[in-house]
């Protein structure tokens, strides 16, 4: 070991250079990190010519592509990009589609193929049910009456409007 030789210390990722040596068996190493410890021969290793004994990161200490921390990156296509690609081959059908139809010779089967062409077609919709029960949602001022009847111990006024509409409504 000489002063200015690449070290890394024993059983830890901590690299740097050798700035002195003391004549009883210790080394003093800068760190890359900007520390200056005093360390015994036997906690250090010589790097050699390379810089860095972690394969698996940068120069910047960030990991490398492929990683198990950082995983494996795969191009996927977006539901918009394959919605694209799938119209693209499907155009010289689509703009036929009138001719196509005229083809089938049933009209149960004519029906059949244009409701299952529907579906891509027009959006679906679906049965919104209210009843009695329901709850709505308050208003700005019900909600202040209510905060208010509330700190104050008072029974809550929104509840007995709701009987009252219900009353006026039976």
């Amino acid at each position: 070991m000489k002063i200015g030789d690449r070290i890394q210390l024993i059983g830890t990722d901590w690299e740097g250079t050798i700035i002195n040596i003391v004549s009883n068996g210790i080394a003093i190493v800068t760190l890359d990190n900007g520390i200056e410890m005093h360390t015994p021969f036997d906690r250090i290793t010589i790097m050699g010519d390379t810089p860095s004994c972690n394969t698996e990161r940068d120069e910047r200490g960030r990991f490398v592509a492929g990683h198990k921390k950082l995983g494996i990156k795969r191009k996927l296509k977006n539901v918009r990009q394959t919605r694209k690609e799938l119209l693209e081959q499907l155009q010289p059908y689509i703009s036929d589609i009138g001719s196509i139809i005229a083809l089938i010779d049933a009209p149960e089967d004519k029906i059949l193929a244009i409701t299952r062409m529907m579906k891509f077609c027009v959006p679906t919709y679906s049965t919104v049910e209210f009843s009695e029960t329901t709850p709505r949602s308050l208003t700005a001022e019900e909600k202040l009456v209510q905060l208010n009847a509330k700190y104050n111990n008072l029974p809550d006024p929104t509840e007995t409007n709701l009987e009252d509409e219900e009353n006026d409504v039976g």
